[in-house]
């Protein structure tokens, strides 16, 4: 223990000076962007490889200031007509493409559509690189399109070492899949559950058919918790026959068409996550939907149900027919300064033209409710695009990050329709934009997650809202509980005996940013992250921070 309280508390990095944002910019607004295509000759992608179908961030050993993307082109057909494919892009902080190059697992072949989805599994197999789980929804094992899910590792350059598949007939998968069932439509790594479980994987089945109808489409999740091999170690579905979603899931909402994980939200021990149900109807107009889903962290299943929709769960925002609310969906870092986690969501956005695409900002409140809501398009959240029809602007979404290092998130969206570079109006041949957003900081200290969240790695911290030149104290534990704050006497935190990790002064906007190595002995720990403004005797939030 004390060896490990000794690495913990060593050793900070230099902070980052921010980058004043524009007066006009409100939270979730897009800063600047830049936007990846076929023009770079490092990137030979050809029309109708709908290149940016998916797309998640990955962090290398030994590559800790180096920007790695993964970005799925389910459409590629270089070994067989759209078998698919998955690029890992080496970026630098401005977007530019330092190098690239194409991973497909043997045995993927005709229509398989490898690389629908993409989601980071942290360091699977404990060899310091970041593995990837890829969805390949048209996958025939078993049945016609029951689809799979590869789990992929890498070596320290991103070039594939090995594989584990995931279907009806390999991997230890346990479900039963059927006809068109679409496994792998959509993923996420969980987050807030028990140090000691293991990793868990979500699979969105989004035509999943409650009762054996081919036609239904009811759609479904299922929870795998994976071994190191990428084997399955236990199988849940959730689907409409579920708990509180029993009688709530209708034919042809298309659930699991998307899944992200929101972490524990209200700290009450029941992780949530995000599940899109993009044919959902309301008021008999196909707007979609979300569902927040709070789970059980033993039996994996949802213990409380909360949709979100145009005039349901606190959105206010203008939906249309066909809009497709819940196509993807990712977490995000508090925007809008209240503390709480957001959530973007891509609709395919038919207010403005066909298929044209947009996001959606969701500022969540500890009530899993919308509290309020940012829109980016073409006419929208000063994104400049510019985006045609059938664009399908915001299919897929990553949060990577501060990748410009200027203090603000970035989110990476995918543009597989985009035709950019290709031969024509309809080349379809796709793009990925990276989004640089607007964050406001909270009346209230707040402290951040820590990015990326993964052990042996320097991993940033950010608070916000402290008293301008003020002195932070970052405080790190082993255990909740109830301590004197240091330097404000009759203040408490909520970490029993806590670990000094240091104190630095907040910039003149009050905010913190602190960068360290998380030490080896880290990973798999559930650890207790608080900060004290001892300038005003503020307390900030705790995060409770399972390190991968």
């Amino acid at each position: 223990m004390k060896t490990f309280q000794k690495l913990f508390g060593v050793f900070f990095l230099s902070l980052f000076v921010p980058v004043q944002a524009q007066a006009q910019n409100l939270p979730g607004e897009v800063r600047d962007e830049f936007k990846i295509v076929q023009q770079n000759p490092l990137l030979p992608i050809s029309d109708g490889d709908y290149f940016g179908a998916s797309v998640a961030p990955i962090h290398l050993l030994n590559h800790q200031m180096v920007r790695y993307w993964a970005v799925g082109a389910h459409f590629d057909s270089t070994v067989d007509h759209q078998a698919g494919a998955v690029w890992i892009l080496n970026l630098t902080a401005t977007g530019s493409l330092i190098q690239a190059h194409r991973i497909i697992p043997t045995g993927v072949g005709w229509k398989d559509h490898f690389g629908s989805s993409l989601c980071n599994l942290g360091d699977l197999d404990g060899d310091g690189n970041e593995d990837l789980a890829v969805g390949a929804v048209l996958d025939d094992d078993g049945t016609g399109n029951a689809g799979a899910v590869y789990i992929l590792f890498l070596d320290a350059q991103g070039l594939l070492k090995s594989f584990q598949k995931i279907s009806q007939t390999s991997g230890g998968f346990q479900g039963t899949l059927g006809d068109d069932d679409h496994f792998g439509k959509s993923l996420a790594l969980l987050q807030g559950f028990p140090a000691s479980a293991p990793p868990k994987l979500a699979v969105g089945t989004w035509q999943d058919e409650l009762g054996g109808s081919v036609t239904n489409n009811y759609g479904a999740i299922y929870i795998l918790d994976l071994s190191p091999t990428g084997t399955v170690l236990q199988t849940t579905k959730i689907d409409a026959s579920t708990t509180c979603l029993a009688g709530s899931i209708q034919p042809g909402d298309h659930f699991g068409g998307a899944v992200a994980s929101l972490g524990d939200l209200d700290f009450d021990g029941f992780p949530e996550i995000a599940v899109g149900a993009p044919s959902t109807q309301i008021n008999q107009v196909a707007t979609g939907a979300i569902w927040i889903l709070s789970l059980d962290p033993v039996t994996n299943l949802p213990v409380s149900c909360q949709q979100i929709a145009g005039g349901v769960g606190g959105f206010q925002g203008q939906l249309s027919s066909m809009d497709n609310l819940g196509l993807s969906l990712i977490a995000l870092p508090d925007l809008n300064g209240d503390c709480v986690t957001d959530l973007a969501a891509g609709t395919e956005d038919n207010g403005t033209s066909s298929n044209e695409g947009a996001v959606w900002i969701l500022f969540l409140n500890p009530g899993k409710q919308v509290a309020g809501h940012q829109k980016i398009g073409s006419q929208d959240g000063n994104f400049q695009g510019p985006l045609s029809a059938h664009d399908c602007f915001g299919s897929s979404l990553a949060y990577v990050g501060d990748l410009e290092g200027d203090g603000y998130p970035n989110l990476a969206v995918g543009t597989p329709r985009d035709d950019t570079g290709g031969s024509g109006s309809t080349s379809e041949i796709g793009a990925v934009y990276g989004l640089n957003l607007e964050q406001v900081p909270p009346t209230e200290l707040c402290l951040q997650p820590p990015w990326p969240g993964i052990a042996n790695q320097v991993n940033r911290m950010v608070a916000y809202g402290a008293t301008p030149n003020g002195i932070v104290l970052f405080l790190w534990g082993l255990r909740s509980g109830t301590s004197t704050a240091p330097g404000c006497p009759g203040l408490t935190v909520d970490i029993t005996h806590p670990n000094n990790a240091g104190f630095l002064n907040a910039d003149s906007e009050g905010i913190v940013r602190l960068e360290r190595l998380v030490p080896a002995g880290a990973s798999g720990r559930k650890i207790f992250l608080q900060a004290v403004d001892q300038s005003h005797c503020l307390i900030s939030n705790l995060i409770v921070q399972q390190f991968q």
